[in-house]
């Protein structure tokens, strides 16, 4: 039903270092030292300059927290941008394998190859919108699963573009999530998603990507609306990730504050 198509080609990024600036031909990556803006009041930052400051602490308190952030880093980062995980993880704690690298790589050193992000994320996409379908109602489980095959109304990955922001390298897990960058609208015939692809090694994103999925009737070979019960689940979801979003920057904040 879907289809993969990478829209990037390699060229030159350029790779901040600390106290220098070095370009690297063909890695794909980018990686910026200027300060990023506050995000719906949480500093993308947040989790590096909690640690930080819990470490320079050092006390009681600093070691509870450090405690918890290791514990719950991914929870918290991607619930602050209205990432659900869980039951609705794309990929959880997915395995690296030595497969996925390239021969040549980020100085001379290999790393995945930049194709298997996207087929990361095209995994993850499947996986994302069966788990919304396991919560549907029984008897629409017939209607889901008509939306994988070419029959009647299905979904197409129209293009998908992604942002690469460090290089995974074996061993490593990603965790990879699924997000709507819009409330779906009832006359649906298209669905905007954000990406992320997460590194448990570094803690951080590793990649984001962006994909624009078409609702298609394949019968009459052109775009169209959304079924109902599509439309009515990803309704909640959106409203979902906006009450994830607002519990983690609420334990965020609590975070912050008990230092």
């Amino acid at each position: 039903m879907y289809r993969h198509i990478p829209t990037l080609s390699r060229r030159s990024w350029q790779l901040a270092l600390p106290g220098s600036r070095r370009n690297f031909q063909g890695t794909g990556y980018v990686n910026h030292s200027a300060p990023a803006a506050v995000e719906n009041g949480v500093d993308p930052r947040w989790l590096s300059n909690l640690r930080s400051e819990a470490k320079r602490k050092d006390n009681d308190a600093s070691s509870r927290i450090l405690m918890t952030l290791n514990d719950r880093w991914l929870q918290l980062s991607a619930g602050a941008e209205g990432f659900v995980g869980g039951e609705h993880a794309g990929l959880d704690r997915h395995t690296v394998v030595w497969g996925d690298m390239d021969s040549m790589g980020l100085l001379r050193k290999g790393h995945v190859n930049n194709v298997v992000y996207n087929k990361y994320a095209e995994s993850a996409r499947i996986n994302w919108f069966r788990s919304l379908a396991k919560v549907a109602r029984p008897e629409l489980q017939p209607e889901w699963e008509g939306l994988w095959a070419p029959k009647g109304v299905g979904l197409i990955l129209k293009s998908i573009k992604t942002d690469y922001k460090l290089p995974i390298v074996y061993p490593d897990t990603v965790t990879v999530l699924h997000k709507l960058l819009e409330r779906p609208s009832d006359d649906l015939t298209s669905i905007k998603l954000e990406v992320v692809i997460l590194s448990h090694k570094h803690q951080r994103p590793a990649a984001r990507c962006f994909e624009d999925i078409v609702v298609y009737d394949y019968r009459q070979g052109k775009k169209t609306s959304a079924p109902r019960f599509l439309v009515d689940e990803l309704q909640r979801m959106f409203d979902l990730q906006e009450d994830t979003h607002q519990q983690a920057v609420t334990e965020i904040r609590h975070l912050q504050k008990s230092l």
